[in-house]
């Protein structure tokens, strides 16, 4: 099964690195709101890549042309799992600042980040504690994944350290890590489409982006993007409290109603 994603922070390139770890919440609107209060930076200083842009655009539109096949939008990335889930061998292709496998808390000497990688690829693997930046560890945990390709930005190669890349290359199967000029994508006809906005990692000011490809979708397949239908699900919350409702059923009495 061919997948394409697309994050759209993957257009935040150049300035990405100033932001993303300050003033982390879990309302993407009061993180932006308490960044731009806390730091001396404005949302003009925060531009993005028009080129990525571009690209992540025209490659969309090919898709959608050469395509017959679902097509889903989603603000967080993990949401791709609703659909990925149900399938086996899977080529990804993930337009993205980042490579949504697996990150270290620990970032104390090599020896620190590998146990950590490994301590959070157990999180992932034993409990179902998946995210916007694990997913891709939750479809190899799973043994789902034939092979992912990373079509990223060297901005964010150049923060990976050496044995964090090699980690990724033996956990992911026929993983690559490549930038748009060192990839090509011969043929366009996909059998899952994704784009998903990430709006904790683009300021509200590029926003308006991800609309362009609900606009591109809805008239190229005359079809509704039903942003209403999965603009309030979050994969995460639902696999993280599916465990403990398969508790809560696997104790109940038998004859319970």
């Amino acid at each position: 099964m061919r997948v394409l994603s697309i994050d759209i922070d993957y257009i935040m390139g150049p300035t990405i690195g100033l932001y993303s770890d300050i003033g982390w919440d879990e309302s993407s609107g009061y993180r932006w709101e308490k960044f731009f209060s806390e730091t001396e930076y404005t949302e003009s200083d925060l531009h993005m890549d028009t080129g990525n842009l571009l690209f992540c655009y025209e490659t969309f539109v090919k898709a959608l042309c050469k395509s017959d096949c679902e097509v889903v939008f989603s603000y967080d990335h993990d949401n791709i799992l609703y659909s990925l889930s149900n399938h086996n061998n899977l080529d990804i292709i993930n337009i993205d600042h980042h490579a949504d496998i697996i990150y270290p808390k620990v970032y104390d000497d090599e020896t620190s980040i590998l146990n950590s990688l490994k301590e959070q690829y157990k999180l992932v693997s034993k409990y179902n504690k998946v995210s916007e930046g694990t997913w891709v560890a939750w479809l190899r945990s799973k043994n789902k994944i034939n092979s992912y390709t990373w079509i990223g930005n060297k901005s964010g190669f150049d923060l990976l350290y050496d044995c964090e890349k090699n980690y990724h290359s033996g956990l992911i199967p026929r993983f690559k890590m490549v930038t748009k000029e060192e990839y090509s994508i011969e043929d366009y006809r996909f059998d899952h489409i994704f784009v998903c906005l990430s709006p904790q990692y683009i300021p509200k000011i590029h926003w308006h982006y991800f609309t362009m490809f609900l606009i591109a979708y809805e008239q190229i397949k005359n079809k509704s993007a039903k942003i209403e239908e999965w603009g309030s699900k979050k994969f995460e919350t639902e696999v993280r409290h599916s465990f403990i409702t398969d508790e809560i059923l696997h104790k109940r009495s038998a004859n319970w109603k």
